[in-house]
């Protein structure tokens, strides 16, 4: 862990050079941290199922509205994201079969970033699965989501491709 240390000072805990109690979202990125170092082959898959089963009865209540306008329920959806608290999103259509899912202030890499320093790699596949799964059940079929640039890694977004 990239100096992150329990201590206490003046009976004050200060946690990843961060005073006083945990977050839910510190408390996530370590669970994921943990994961990925000490599974990293399944840990990818399993956090995006996740991902995929967060927005699952969201997703259904949107698609069962009979509105038959897919590009207008990604964005309502993807609007969810921030509701959540895990940042904002904005969706770019390419053509009909290729889009990129821009996320800014997002929570879950910033943190990663913030206790964790810079990544190598993307590290937000919890945020893939919601993604892929937003939209495998707009369009019927299965969609590959790729995170190419994460905040985690210095950028300023996180950008996801997604192909169906």
């Amino acid at each position: 862990m990239n100096n992150c240390n329990i201590k206490y000072i003046k009976d004050k805990m200060e946690f990843c050079k961060m005073p006083g109690g945990i977050m839910a979202m510190d408390i996530f990125v370590l669970i994921n941290h943990s994961l990925h170092n000490e599974y990293p082959d399944t840990y990818k898959k399993n956090l995006r199922l996740v991902g995929r089963e967060h927005l699952k009865p969201i997703i259904k209540n949107y698609i069962n509205k009979r509105n038959t306008d897919k590009i207008k329920i990604l964005k309502s959806l993807l609007e969810q994201i921030k509701i959540l608290g895990l940042g904002t999103t904005k969706l770019l259509v390419i053509n009909k079969h290729k889009f990129i899912v821009n996320l800014y202030k997002g929570t879950f890499p910033n943190q990663y970033k913030k206790l964790f320093g810079i990544q190598k790699e993307c590290v937000d596949h919890f945020m893939c699965g919601i993604i892929e799964e937003t939209f495998d059940s707009i369009f019927n079929k299965k969609s590959q989501v790729i995170e190419k640039i994460c905040i985690a890694q210095g950028k300023k977004n996180c950008i996801f491709e997604i192909t169906i």
